[in-house]
């Protein structure tokens, strides 16, 4: 079952600097608390930073990632992903600082999935990031307060780290099998064609390798409802995965996803997993859209299975 926590604290200060210093990546081995060892920038852009993490000797060992961050200044959001997964299937973080009261509430949301062989169950993973975060977080407040000499009056008590889950996210998990090669179903799967054939032509598509972004008009679902968003999609060939990221919609607040394929004994298996939140303005319950997502995602992986399979036999077909 994949893990997720959602956990937050109050800051007295204001949101832009609680924003500028959550963001200064070389300062996280002060920043967290004994978490890292070092944290070092390996690119950044207006909107994107990519960095590398070190952590604190533990049990005798270090581990190393890269991850990135993308950035949105004028909503003070961050979503983020391990780019190196290690035991992880996907690890996906959204961050938001949120003017409150005569402050900030920072609040972390992390997604994640071990690996099946992982020396961990998903459980363990989430109760110790769960704990963590407390303590990270309240290290966050102690710094961040210290640095403009404004201690919160709010006593810690009433502070609460965590937040609980909030009822507006959601999560869906599809699997569908082909019975092509792995090869295969991968080059149709990242063909844009497949996905007009399948029922999800997309606009305005940015392609630079092994990144993409473009534009999403849903067709009208039976009530007559649309929802608009731009996709930010990354390919990463080796691992056969996806991840995509939506924005620009009123309606989520985040809503990333990871695909992956997989060899099975029968062939092939399209797996798409899907972590949402919706804003205060959308006009729907998480519980719609969920429903929503699993029928039209369903829909479009079942469609792309066929076309992979079609066009796997006529390969075999041509060849023999």
């Amino acid at each position: 079952m994949p893990g997720h926590t959602d956990s937050a604290i109050y800051i007295q200060a204001p949101p832009d600097v609680v924003w500028q210093k959550v963001n200064d990546i070389e300062s996280w081995p002060t920043l967290f608390d004994g978490e890292y060892a070092s944290a070092q920038v390996l690119h950044r852009d207006t909107d994107r930073i990519r960095f590398q993490l070190v952590t604190a000797l533990r049990e005798g060992q270090t581990y190393r990632w890269t991850s990135e961050r993308f950035l949105d200044q004028s909503g003070r959001t961050v979503v983020a992903r391990r780019i190196d997964t290690g035991p992880f299937e996907y690890m996906h973080i959204f961050q938001s600082v949120t003017p409150t009261g005569s402050g900030s509430l920072l609040r972390w949301v992390q997604d994640f999935e071990a690996r099946s062989d992982a020396p961990f169950t998903d459980a363990q993973v989430q109760d110790r990031i769960g704990k963590s975060s407390a303590v990270n977080l309240a290290q966050h407040k102690r710094i961040i307060e210290r640095s403009i000499a404004q201690p919160s009056l709010t006593p810690a008590s009433e502070n609460g780290p965590s937040i609980g889950t909030p009822k507006r996210t959601g999560h869906v998990d599809i699997r569908v099998l082909a019975q092509a090669s792995l090869e295969h179903v991968w080059d149709v799967a990242n063909d844009r064609t497949a996905w007009a054939h399948a029922g999800h032509p997309v606009e305005d598509k940015f392609n630079d390798g092994e990144e993409s972004t473009f534009a999403v008009n849903t067709p009208p679902d039976a009530q007559g409802r649309r929802w608009s968003f731009t996709v930010h999609r990354i390919r990463d060939n080796s691992n056969k995965t996806v991840f995509s990221r939506r924005y620009g919609s009123p309606d989520f607040l985040y809503s990333n996803q990871w695909f992956g394929y997989r060899e099975t004994d029968s062939g092939t298996e399209l797996r798409c997993v899907s972590d949402f939140e919706l804003t205060a303005k959308a006009t729907i319950t998480a519980g719609e859209m969920e429903q929503i997502m699993n029928l039209s995602m369903a829909r479009n992986m079942e469609q792309v299975a066929r076309i992979v399979d079609a066009t796997f036999a006529q390969s075999i077909e041509v060849t023999r």
